[in-house]
């Protein structure tokens, strides 16, 4: 699904310099088992873990028809929920993941298995269908691949985070087909956040790489569909779009056990007598 990026950049970790203290200088063996834990911590909580790529489509995932479900890859686990509240997740499609909320009073059109601007009488008519995602481990996400978002149709999605953080992202060409739309949204306040453009040429269609979205465990990820007003003069009529995956890396957390073990190291030198 995704294709290979850049290489990522080695980085040095910081020099540790442990100072002696005032009176006297810590035994050897003191000093060895300090030094073996504080390398042991910059190895296991400044290490780089591996990113956990999710993917969807045919229920790869197995998410199809749950309002909420949990899915683990490569250690990470992530909690996926549909909204509006009551709408399901679909995967049934071979593109991606979309959001099924006709069953919710009032809703009419729009398709089953993607992400569509909700229309009908209901109180959630004119919101777009969304996602939220919670991961358990903090990290970044680093990469989306979204498909079927479309340039004559002026439709986005959105990402949103409990910090505020509030990124839109258009097709290639969605401030060319209708020369510049998004701009003149923009220049409107009709578009709020950054705007970013996905990838699309023979290798890439409707990708992203290289973010650096922060999220902490916990914390809650929203993904919302989006379409801009007629008045910028869409050439085609939108008909929804859909996730197919995204990259998440995790910042790992130091050893607990390295870290009590450090505590421990530290306490025994200070409770060893001091000679004047």
């Amino acid at each position: 699904m995704f294709a290979d990026g850049p290489a990522p950049v080695a980085r040095r970790p910081g020099r540790v310099v442990l100072l002696p203290s005032r009176g006297s200088l810590p035994s050897n063996a003191v000093v060895f088992v300090i030094r073996f834990l504080v390398g042991l911590l910059l190895v296991t909580g400044g290490g780089v873990l591996s990113a956990a790529e999710f993917r969807f489509g045919r229920n790869e995932a197995g998410v199809g028809g749950l309002t909420s479900a949990a899915v683990i890859a490569d250690g990470v686990t992530l909690s996926i929920t549909a909204g509006p509240a009551g709408a399901v997740l679909d995967e049934r499609g071979f593109g991606g993941l979309g959001v099924n909320s006709r069953d919710l009073a009032g809703v009419s059109g729009g398709e089953v298995d993607k992400f569509d601007v909700i229309a009908g009488t209901s109180t959630f008519t004119g919101q777009g269908e969304f996602v939220e995602l919670e991961f358990d481990v903090a990290g970044s996400l680093t990469a989306i691949d979204f498909d079927g978002v479309k340039d004559e149709s002026f439709e986005y999605f959105v990402v949103t985070t409990e910090s505020g953080q509030r990124i839109n992202f258009f097709d290639s060409a969605a401030n060319t087909t209708v020369p510049g739309a998004v701009d003149a949204a923009i220049g409107d306040g009709a578009l709020t956040g950054e705007v970013l453009y996905l990838l699309e040429d023979a290798t890439f269609d409707d990708e992203i790489f290289g973010l650096a979205i922060p999220v902490a465990a916990g914390e809650t990820l929203t993904i919302t569909y989006a379409e801009l007003s007629p008045v910028y003069g869409p050439i085609a009529t939108p008909n929804g779009a859909k996730i197919q995956g995204f990259v998440f890396e995790p910042i790992p957390e130091p050893s607990a056990v390295a870290l009590a073990t450090y505590a421990a190291a530290i306490a025994a030198r200070r409770r060893r007598p001091r000679f004047h």
